[in-house]
């Protein structure tokens, strides 16, 4: 996949995260960092929102697969930290494309 592909596919995984942070967790404040650690790209998407419970709706977990799906595309992993009443983290971790 070309870089813009990637950087498309990782701007949609951050997109989606903020709009559950706004639209479920009712974030005050939510950081999205982007940068390369070694070999590895990682997308960090934090918020101080509510966070997931296991009670949530099966229809608000539709993005959460959605991001997965699009980490996976791109040769990734989507991994979803959260603490009821402590926010959610969500990070997206690939390697980087080789420039040789």
């Amino acid at each position: 996949m070309s870089d813009a592909g990637v950087a498309a596919q990782l701007f949609r995984i951050a997109e989606e995260a903020v709009r559950n942070a706004g639209r479920h967790a009712q974030a005050q404040l939510v950081q999205v960092m982007l940068e390369t650690r070694g070999d590895t790209i990682v997308l960090e998407v934090h918020d101080d929102g509510r966070g997931l419970g296991p009670e949530a709706p099966e229809e608000d977990r539709m993005g959460l697969r959605i991001m997965s799906n699009r980490a996976a595309f791109i040769g990734g992993t989507l991994a979803i930290r959260s603490e009821l009443g402590r926010g959610t983290r969500v990070v997206c971790e690939l390697p980087r494309l080789s420039t040789s």
